[in-house]
């Protein structure tokens, strides 16, 4: 899934891998023992996903050092 270089909508399924596989193990690599939690929220949280739905991610850390 490549939003900047491919505008098209991706398929329901690349969304919900995305949602539910790549975000989470992404923040764990980028966040380690900071990262809390990871909250799906939105139509994806509730079952609704369509082609043009974007993907609503919250992260919970510890701690940021914005430095």
């Amino acid at each position: 899934m490549d939003p900047v270089n491919d505008p098209a909508p991706p398929p329901v399924e690349q969304l919900e891998q995305y949602a539910l596989g790549v975000m989470p193990a992404a923040a764990r690599a980028a966040f380690e023992g900071d990262l809390v939690s990871v909250v799906l929220f939105g139509s994806a949280a509730e079952g609704r996903l369509r082609p043009t739905s974007d993907v609503n991610v919250m992260v919970i850390l510890k701690r940021f050092d914005a430095a």
